[in-house]
């Protein structure tokens, strides 16, 4: 095969890129060869290339796709989109405006208020920890006239009482004693207080810059702040508005083994009323009751369950007030009772002294006359 003949068989079979060498049509595809050789006796002008005719919609090589209307759709969606995240970003702002205006109103006005009363009781309590106490009371102190009164209440150890961060952890992490309620006083604890702090420092508000455009956290984050000016922050504005504030520093491990220095202050003035170390040696006397025919019972520990301890150091903390302690030793004062005013008997009747006419007088318990004592003569 000449080069011409190579040349008009590659372009009349430009379609069949397998066999462009006849040599390769030769040996695999005798028959195609015969079609091919028939394909070039012919002329080359019957060969059209085909052609994208705008106006025959039969010559067009390409067919027509809804490739508008997939475009008209794309513009609507994103139209949607922006005026929907356009919107989100708007009432985000909104939002976060009514944070902040909440913040501003209800907190912000009140926080320099606590902040105050905060510094207060902290430079009050290390000072405490830091001083050897010597028995002091004012003499104005009345110990009975603080049992309706409003108070604070705060145990901490010496040497927790060093500094702001472990003064708000120790007083967190108190647990309950009788200390307060053996001295017949019912005060708050200063953990309640330290524990709402959190919620009014300015740092919350980082939480609404970092929500951003999120609507729904935002939303929970109003709503938090709406309850906890409704309902923590009266809580918290009691404590400076309380009339004293009572502390027992511990000495040691425990109450029961070291001495315990107590204080009571009054807030409002500001004034130191008492001050005292005390050491526990109270003593605990239990009993127990049988009822029926149980007879059985286990001892309880009561030294730790009664607060025996605590009401000692109590009983020495009344002292300190110029309040006569009971104590296992002390003598309880004994009345002697009345005698009984001699009785009349007249023509079968009870009669009384003259000065108790005016009483109701009770018909005398007749008894059967066989029952009945013989008269004295």
């Amino acid at each position: 095969m000449g080069a011409n003949e190579r040349q008009h068989c590659k372009t009349n079979l430009r379609t069949f890129r397998r066999w462009r060498c006849p040599f390769f049509m030769d040996a695999l595809y005798p028959t195609f060869r015969r079609e091919a050789e028939s394909h070039r006796m012919s002329t080359p002008n019957d060969l059209q290339p085909a052609t994208y005719g705008d106006s025959v919609e039969a010559e067009s090589f390409k067919d027509r796709g809804p490739w508008k209307w997939f475009l008209l759709g794309a513009i609507v969606i994103l139209v949607i989109a922006g005026q929907y995240i356009w919107r989100q970003r708007v009432r985000a702002a909104e939002i976060g405006g009514e944070i902040r205006a909440i913040y501003a109103r209800d907190i912000e006005s009140t926080r320099p208020q606590l902040t105050e009363f905060r510094e207060q009781v902290e430079t009050w309590i290390v000072e405490a920890a830091n001083t050897e106490p010597e028995t002091w009371a004012d003499e104005r102190l009345n110990l009975s006239g603080l049992h309706r009164a409003q108070g604070i209440y705060l145990r901490i150890r010496a040497e927790l009482a060093q500094d702001r961060a472990r003064i708000e952890d120790a007083a967190i992490a108190m647990e309950e004693d009788a200390i307060p309620r053996c001295l017949g006083l019912s005060p708050t604890t200063l953990g309640s207080f330290y524990s709402r702090l959190d919620r009014i420092d300015p740092s919350w508000l980082e939480n609404v810059a970092e929500a951003g455009d999120d609507v729904l956290r935002l939303r929970v984050l109003r709503d938090e702040l709406e309850a906890r000016v409704e309902r923590d922050l009266p809580l918290m504005l009691d404590a400076p508005r309380s009339d004293y504030f009572l502390l027992a520093v511990e000495r040691g491990e425990g109450r029961r083994e070291h001495p315990v220095d107590v204080y009571l202050w009054d807030i409002r003035r500001g004034q130191l009323l008492l001050r005292t170390r005390t050491l526990s040696r109270g003593r605990l006397l239990s009993a127990r009751i049988a009822l029926g025919g149980n007879r059985e019972g286990r001892p309880v520990n009561a030294i730790h369950r009664s607060g025996a301890v605590d009401c000692s150091i109590a009983a020495q903390v009344r002292a300190a007030a110029g309040t006569d302690a009971v104590e296992v030793g002390t003598e309880l004062p004994i009345h002697e009772m009345p005698e009984p005013e001699p009785e009349t008997q007249v023509d079968g009747e009870t009669a009384t002294d003259a000065s108790n006419e005016d009483a109701p007088v009770e018909e005398a318990a007749t008894e059967p006359p066989n029952a009945a004592e013989p008269a004295a003569e």
